[in-house]
């Protein structure tokens, strides 16, 4: 069954492969929080919006505009994606909580270096002990991964769902909300937890066909 998962999706599990791979590179050839001052000091008005948009697919809107897609597709997948993000801000907060990780303008702050942070207009600046991981990162490739597994025997569509997930972890760099490892770590958890509800939504079809393995 899990040979099932990887068969025919190589192409997201490549590409996630490769931005694990730069990402622990530039982990270990970088102090900590240096991308995120790279981004501060690169901030331009189109990538202001951008990555603020970027961010917003990892929210509960996208949640609920994907469900509403998803019941012309097949119920069994609308049904699913909202206990994907039920159990994502489980494992977030939990995370969280237990790592207790300074935000970046905390920790800036602390380190004298919060005057070279440049804000985006707009975006709120989280703060506090809540850095560790990234819970719209985790949110974003569980997501965008449970639907590259349901929807990816075609390239095409693995492509812009690896795109869309790393979009939201590297926006949360951009807009000054986390630092590389929590990108990581919450992209991890979050491509984990896609596999394992995958597998698990593969399972009760093949146990239980009803309605909810049908079409709209």
């Amino acid at each position: 069954m899990i040979k099932g998962i990887f068969e025919g999706r190589t192409t997201f599990f490549v590409l996630y492969a490769l931005f694990l791979l730069v990402g622990i590179y530039f982990l270990n050839t970088t102090f900590h929080g240096e991308e995120t001052l790279f981004f501060s000091r690169n901030h331009t008005a189109f990538w202001d919006s951008f990555f603020t948009f970027g961010t917003r697919l990892g929210e509960p809107y996208t949640y609920g505009i994907l469900v509403v897609a998803l019941l012309f597709v097949r119920f069994g997948y609308a049904m699913t994606l909202p206990m994907i993000g039920i159990v994502v801000s489980i494992l977030s907060w939990s995370m969280k909580m237990f790592f207790q990780e300074l935000r970046p303008y905390n920790y800036f702050n602390d380190n004298g270096l919060i005057s070279e942070l440049n804000f985006v207009k707009g975006v709120r600046i989280f703060q506090d002990l809540t850095s560790f991981p990234s819970g719209h990162t985790m949110s974003g490739f569980a997501m965008f991964g449970f639907l590259a597994l349901v929807f990816g025997k075609n390239p095409f569509w693995q492509v812009v769902f690896f795109c869309c997930a790393a979009l939201v972890g590297i926006s949360r760099m951009y807009l000054l909300q986390h630092f590389l490892n929590d990108v990581l770590a919450g992209s991890l958890v979050g491509v984990f937890l896609a596999m394992f509800v995958y597998y698990l939504h593969v399972l009760y079809r093949k146990s239980s066909p009803h309605w909810t393995a049908k079409k709209f």
